[in-house]
């Protein structure tokens, strides 16, 4: 009996694979936009789907009309046909069903250009992995110890670790998440190599936990934690400020030529988060970034007298981002406001009137004042561990 796992690796990828991987991720969404958009026209008309006798029109026209799909592997412009054909069987099955309108598979829609996410999928039959010493070519120069992945019309890429499973190689799909690049394997292998490398724990006495924000945790065998509901609250809360955020002056859509407010440009500017983009998911964004999302819609109200309380709201900054929040936050109390920050970055400390250091450990080991005082004055005191850093961060800036 053989058993298909799936093992992901990172890539250490230079700047000329990202370009290629990039030119990949924009031809299987070409065509897969390009498909679906002439299933959508047969719909209308209720004639035939046929997927696959759009797949040789396809490449009948494709070295004529849109030569840079030959750019990069084939696959990247022949799987989205066959992911389109599941996903429509997959969406036509579910309303011969019974299931419920909430549980059915929407149809398949047409994919956005992004940044900072893409993939494409490489076939068994192109998918050659070995390590550095087997490779001949001279001018590659690649480390003899290190498995490297032959990438169809661009070469090899170094893998971060080796595949853990003997077997073979069904399928790679290469991803993007973040700035990071990744080539996840589809292995066929026997029962046998299943059961030594996934052995199942009698006691359950390990159990691995992703923390996060949707959720409070998930753990490795699939059980996911709700958030408390301080936290959901926390979350309508910010939803709301993002809506008024929102009302402002500014383009709505991608073609949208409507300038930027000079508020909107201001605000967003000033609190570090310019960057994101209108009706992106709440949860996915970080805690600072939250934060300083909801500072840019409080600095146009009336402040005297309001009090702020941040929780570390340098998470995600530059240093240089990290000065900018602190002239944002002078220029609160200038305003008539009191600021409190929970915070650890020395730089934000150092700026502080007034500082409480908890501790001196935590848990069990914390939850007392060890010393208080003007950064001066904390600095001064060498028996605590923040003083010590502090007088070293104070003397560089002299």
């Amino acid at each position: 009996m053989t058993v298909t796992l799936s093992h992901k690796i990172e890539l250490k990828a230079n700047n000329k694979f990202k370009t290629y991987c990039r030119k990949a991720f924009g031809v299987s969404r070409f065509t897969w936009n390009w498909v679906l958009e002439r299933v959508n026209d047969k719909r209308e008309r209720k004639e035939k789907i046929d997927v696959l006798e759009l797949k040789k029109e396809f490449n009948h026209i494709k070295r004529r009309q849109y030569p840079f799909v030959m750019e990069v592997t084939k696959y990247a412009s022949q799987q989205p046909f066959i992911f389109l054909k599941r996903a429509l069987s997959q969406f036509f099955d579910d309303l011969k069903s019974d299931k419920s309108s909430s549980k059915r598979k929407g149809f398949p829609v047409f994919k956005k250009k992004r940044y900072s996410s893409g993939s494409f999928y490489i076939g068994g039959d192109l998918v050659v992995v070995k390590n550095g010493s087997e490779i001949k070519d001279k001018r590659f120069g690649a480390s003899d110890n290190k498995p490297y992945l032959h990438i169809p019309k661009f070469g090899w890429v170094m893998l971060r670790e080796e595949i853990r499973f003997p077997g073979k190689i069904n399928s790679v799909t290469i991803s993007q998440d973040g700035d990071k690049f990744f080539a996840s394997f589809s292995i066929e292998t026997s029962e046998i190599v299943y059961e030594g490398t996934h052995k199942e724990n009698a006691q359950e006495a390990l159990c691995g936990c992703d923390w996060g924000v949707k959720d409070l945790l998930t753990l490795s065998n699939g059980i996911k934690v709700k958030g408390s509901k301080h936290l959901k609250r926390r979350q309508r809360q910010l939803a709301r400020q993002q809506r008024k955020l929102a009302k402002k002056q500014h383009p709505r859509t991608k073609g949208d030529k409507t300038p930027k407010s000079k508020n909107y440009i201001k605000q967003s500017r000033k609190v570090g988060v310019s960057y994101l983009t209108l009706g992106e998911a709440t949860p996915a964004l970080s805690g600072g970034e939250a934060q300083r999302l909801k500072l840019a819609y409080e600095m146009e109200t009336p402040l005297q007298g309001s009090v702020f309380v941040f929780d570390e709201p340098t998470i995600g900054l530059h240093p240089q981002d990290v000065k900018k929040l602190i002239l944002i936050f002078d220029h609160l109390i200038q305003l008539g406001a009191t600021v409190i920050v929970i915070e650890h970055d020395l730089e934000l400390v150092t700026n502080c009137d007034y500082i409480i250091d908890m501790g001196p450990w935590g848990g069990k080991e914390g939850g007392r004042v060890v010393v208080e005082g003007t950064p001066e004055a904390v600095a001064a005191n060498s028996e605590n561990i923040t003083g010590r850093y502090l007088k070293q961060v104070l003397a560089e800036d002299k």
